[in-house]
């Protein structure tokens, strides 16, 4: 015969998996000090490429959203539009020779 678990003693084992996650117990402050710098290196770059393809440069500060960031900053490059690099093959695209 199987025994019900109470509200607390769910609420105790929560706990306990809860504190023998090592990560856990971290202060945030750890992971900023080793994410802040990573990502405003990552901004100067980021900002560049935004410029020269036309869209707005202000998109590179979205590497500041922690874990998603950067994955939406390659996606954002990867499938919009860029109307600078449109326009540099219009003018110098003149057809076959």
């Amino acid at each position: 015969m199987q025994q019900k678990m109470s509200l607390l003693d769910f609420a105790r084992c929560l706990a306990i998996l809860k504190a023998s996650f090592p990560w856990k117990r971290l202060p945030p402050l750890p992971d900023m000090i080793i994410t802040l710098p990573i990502a405003l290196i990552a901004i100067i770059p980021l900002w560049r490429i935004f410029d020269r393809a036309g869209l707005s440069p202000i998109w590179s500060l979205v590497v500041f959203i922690p874990v998603i960031g950067l994955v939406l900053v390659l996606l954002i490059l990867a499938f919009s539009r860029w109307p600078g690099i449109e326009d540099h093959i219009r003018v110098t695209d003149r057809g076959p020779r």
